[in-house]
């Protein structure tokens, strides 16, 4: 949104005014050399070599945000690697390069840059900073994607119990940990709970007037989930519309979260029998994430394998199975063969072949 483009374009600036070079220091350099004070120069220049590998360092992150602002994942996530192996002990820069590594997909990557910015983020703010929390947050995120959602509920709880400590609450920040909490209990398939964290975090969102921002609509998005999941289509439709309408308003031109709530309107089709009204959702999802992800991304198979579920349902097998087919070998390059997205494309592809034969 407009207030979160102006909060890192704010800290860009802060960023590269503290990149002028040492006027002084240089001047001290020149000075020693030409009193033949030959250490205390090369002592000088030194330092001034800290400060330029530092301020290298920090021109590829900064480099990386404005490609993130543009949504150009793949390009930031270069200048974040970059900026890691420049300064291989930079919490926030690991924690940018962990949670780009995450909206790729690449999420072995991003676990292990996770991990690293803890153990740095810790070092440098301690254990109760809003920095640990983003950080716990990260690791969260991916131990989600491994299905291990009890110890997620765990991380983002911490992460919640810090933020509430703070003495100056963020909305955007405080509502994004409870959707994360939310989600974390929908995937443990604790709906109620879920559902209570998610109005949470709209009333929190209500009060410091950002009901119309991004956040606002992953919670409704997520809502949508919930309610679902218990077959309360209409409750489920009216949020994801919700959503949808308020990315519109925010990116006339997509965003890559669209592409998920384009699926979730299709699942909702779906469920009521109303096949072609799906499958328009799903190629709506699927251009979406090819413009953001490229084609092997697990969104796309997502997008493949809803798309293989509703050819399969209106007995177009041959369509069904490429699909099924698609989904299998994206989602092979991204998680292990035990994983429940493996497995049910795998069956999908069975039932397919067995339908066609």
């Amino acid at each position: 949104t407009l207030n979160e483009q102006e909060k890192i374009i704010a800290e860009l600036k802060v960023s590269l005014a503290k990149q002028i070079d040492n006027q002084e220091l240089i001047f001290q350099t020149q000075k020693a050399l030409e009193e033949g004070n030959y250490t205390i120069a090369k002592e000088f220049l030194k330092e001034r070599s800290k400060d330029s590998i530092s301020n290298a360092a920090s021109t590829f992150f900064e480099l990386g945000r404005i490609e993130e602002l543009e949504l150009n994942y793949e390009k930031a996530f270069e200048y974040f690697e970059i900026a890691v192996k420049i300064t291989p002990d930079n919490g926030l820069y690991l924690h940018h390069a962990g949670t780009i590594a995450f909206n790729l997909g690449f999420f072995k990557t991003a676990f292990e840059y996770h991990q690293k910015s803890v153990i740095n983020i810790t070092k440098v703010f301690g254990n109760n900073s809003k920095e640990i929390a983003f950080a716990y947050n990260g690791i969260a995120g991916v131990l989600m994607e491994r299905e291990e959602f009890q110890l997620a509920i765990e991380y983002f709880q911490k992460s919640l119990a810090i933020i509430l400590k703070l003495d100056v609450l963020d909305p955007i920040n405080l509502a994004k940990n409870l959707n994360n909490l939310g989600l974390a209990y929908q995937h443990a398939k604790e709906v109620n709970k879920a559902i209570t964290q998610y109005h949470k975090a709209l009333e929190t969102l209500e009060k410091g007037g950002k009901k119309k921002s991004v956040v606002a609509a992953i919670v409704y998005n997520n809502i949508g989930m919930s309610y679902n999941s218990i077959n309360e289509n209409m409750i489920a439709h009216f949020n994801f519309e919700k959503a949808l309408e308020i990315f519109i308003a925010l990116f006339p031109n997509d965003h890559p979260k669209m592409g998920n709530i384009y699926n979730n309107i299709g699942v909702i089709y779906f469920d009521l029998g109303d096949l072609n009204k799906s499958q328009d959702c799903y190629y709506k999802a699927l251009a979406i994430d090819r413009k953001f992800f490229g084609d092997e991304h697990p969104n796309i198979a997502t997008d493949y394998h809803n798309l293989a579920l509703s050819y399969f349902k209106e007995s177009n097998y041959s369509k069904a199975f490429d699909c099924f087919k698609s989904a299998l070998n994206i989602r092979k390059k991204f998680f292990p063969n035990n994983h429940t997205l493996v497995l049910q494309s795998k069956q999908g592809l069975a039932d397919a072949k067995a339908a066609i034969i």
